[in-house]
């Protein structure tokens, strides 16, 4: 359970500096539009930018109109508040630019948070969303810490977690983030890569999208989703965790969510896309067809 909650932290874990501003004026994400057809939206994890996307976002573009998120706050980005909860209003902010560009029938795909924001746009636009990709993610993140975890008994540690994570310096935060993300992904040189995203990022933005993934449960909006799910995750020897366990804790936290379908890629940790990128690549684009 240890390793566990030590690989919970490295997928969470990711920082830097903010500023204040009037929530109503603060915005969320900044999308870049490439190509033409049916509408694709990728959605980056916590912390990361658009580059996650980098070997399939041109191949998708050649058929499709690929809409790239990239959330105000994480590596390099700014955002100009340090208040108030992440998650909810990048939903809101993407909500709302489906409807006023009018994407029907659209694909969303998204990696870690991204996935998750993915499942929650899927619940709230049944209509307009088509199919969800979620990259290495569950309906509700506290599943990785404890199987029967509520938001209710979990918002207490979500803040704990949040205010540890703002209160480090940024050695601190360094050394940190050199354990954690040694279990995210596996070769030195995209390893420095993630750590420059979260030097680059946002201290509020980590901090409190932490808390918000501990405390926001999908699992009730999705339980009658009409939406087709197709989940993809990594498994490496090197979790500390069996395979066995791994495939359970996806299975029974999807078990209540009708149409989703499960891969489970192998010899990879969080980060897919870096660690198996051919793997990544023809799911990806299989699903886009």
């Amino acid at each position: 359970m240890k390793k566990l909650f030590i690989m919970l932290y490295a997928i969470l874990g990711l920082f830097a500096a903010p500023v204040a501003a009037n929530a109503q004026e603060i915005k969320r994400v900044e999308i870049t539009v490439i190509g033409k057809g049916q509408d694709v939206i990728l959605i980056p994890g916590l912390g990361s930018p658009p580059a996650v996307f980098d070997n399939v976002k041109d191949e998708i573009a050649k058929n499709h109109k690929v809409h790239i998120i990239h959330v105000a706050g994480y590596a390099g980005l700014p955002l100009d508040t340090n208040e108030g909860p992440i998650f909810k209003p990048v939903a809101d902010e993407v909500t709302k630019y489906i409807k006023q560009n009018n994407l029907k029938n659209v694909t969303i795909i998204g990696h870690s948070m991204g996935g998750e924001l993915a499942m929650a746009l899927a619940a709230r636009n049944p209509t307009l969303v088509n199919k969800v990709m979620v990259i290495d993610a569950l309906p509700y993140y506290s599943l990785y810490i404890d199987k029967n975890a509520t938001s209710e008994g979990m918002a207490p540690r979500a803040k704990a977690f949040a205010a540890m994570i703002e209160a480090q310096n940024i050695d601190q935060f360094t050394a940190a983030q050199k354990i954690a993300i040694a279990r995210l992904v596996k070769s030195d040189e995209k390893r420095e890569m993630v750590l420059g995203w979260s030097l680059k990022s946002n201290r509020h933005a980590i901090a409190q999208g932490v808390a918000d993934l501990m405390t926001i449960d999908l699992r009730p909006e999705l339980k009658n989703n009409q939406v087709q799910i197709k989940l993809i995750y990594g498994y490496d020897k090197a979790m500390g965790l069996s395979q066995d366990f791994v495939d359970k804790l996806y299975e029974t936290a999807y078990s209540d969510i009708p149409n989703v379908q499960k891969q489970r890629i192998d010899n990879s940790l969080h980060f897919i896309m870096y660690d198996q990128p051919e793997q990544f690549k023809n799911a990806v684009l299989e699903f886009v067809k």
